[in-house]
C-alpha cells in the first residue's frame, strides 16, 4: 500500500461522512491538527492517518494494517437531556463505517475500532 493509498481510504472516510445528512453543516476534513476546533466552528469531525504495519505478503502484494484516527468534536460539549453531541456523532461515524467495510473499494475492510474520548481538551470532548 503506497501513501497515495492511504490517502485515498482517508479521502473515502471523510466523504462517506461528510455525504451524510447527520453531519450537514459540520466540519468534516482531513486534517493532522485533530484536536483543534478552529474559531467559530462548533463541532467536527478530523479524518487523519496515523501509521501502517505491513503483515503479510504474498504474489507480490503485501497486506498492511493501518491506523485512521476519527476524532469527533463538540465546543463546550455537556451531558443533557439528549446526551453529549460527541456521543451521538461518535455512534453516527461508526454506524456510517460499519455499514461499507470497504468504503466502496478503497480498502479491504475496515475492522472494528478502538474508541476513547479526551474530556480535558479545552472544554472540548474529543472522541
Amino acid at each position: 500500500m503506497s501513501i497515495t493509498k492511504h490517502d485515498a481510504v482517508v479521502k473515502a472516510i471523510v466523504s462517506t461522512i461528510a455525504a451524510a445528512s447527520a453531519f450537514t453543516g459540520i466540519s468534516v476534513t482531513d486534517e493532522t491538527a485533530f484536536d483543534e476546533l478552529p474559531p467559530g466552528v462548533d463541532q467536527a469531525v478530523r479524518v487523519s492517518f496515523m501509521d501502517s504495519l505491513p503483515l503479510n505478503k504474498a504474489y507480490g502484494q503485501v497486506e498492511w494494517q493501518s491506523t485512521i484516527r476519527v476524532a469527533v468534536m463538540a465546543r463546550n460539549d455537556k451531558a443533557g437531556i439528549q446526551g453529549r453531541a460527541t456521543s451521538r456523532m461518535a455512534a453516527d461515524v461508526y454506524a456510517l463505517l460499519m455499514a461499507d467495510q470497504t468504503l466502496g473499494g478503497a480498502t479491504n475492510r475496515i475492522d472494528e475500532p478502538r474508541i476513547a474520548v479526551d474530556t480535558n481538551f479545552y472544554a472540548t470532548r474529543v472522541g
